[in-house]
């Protein structure tokens, strides 16, 4: 997996960005691995202040440390799903539930 963290590590933020959407919106994504990216979606939304802000100046430091902790869980999410590579499956690229049958040509 430290391979695949260090192509997550290059990523830019709009790459990120657009791999959350693409993974929250994904059906192949267990609802456990969504709930890190909801949650910092909507603590960019609305950040809870443990420390109200005008308190000696540690008010941001109490957000940044939540921020922190809520991409790093992001970015192991991204790191388990994400597939740079051609020879890797990307889920959203998987056909499944499809019946089939493979009929021998007669020559």
């Amino acid at each position: 997996m430290g391979g695949v963290k260090q192509k997550t590590d290059k990523m830019g933020l709009f790459s990120k960005l657009r791999w959350m959407f693409k993974l929250l919106f994904s059906h192949q994504v267990r609802l456990r691995d969504k709930v890190p990216i909801v949650l910092l979606l909507l603590y960019i939304l609305n950040p809870i202040d443990l420390i109200p802000l005008p308190i000696l100046g540690f008010g941001i430091l109490d957000d940044l440390v939540i921020f922190i902790i809520l991409m790093h869980l992001v970015d192991r999410t991204l790191a388990k799903y994400y597939n740079k590579d051609i020879n890797n499956i990307d889920p959203d690229h998987v056909v499944s539930g499809v019946e089939y049958e493979v009929e021998e040509d007669e020559q």
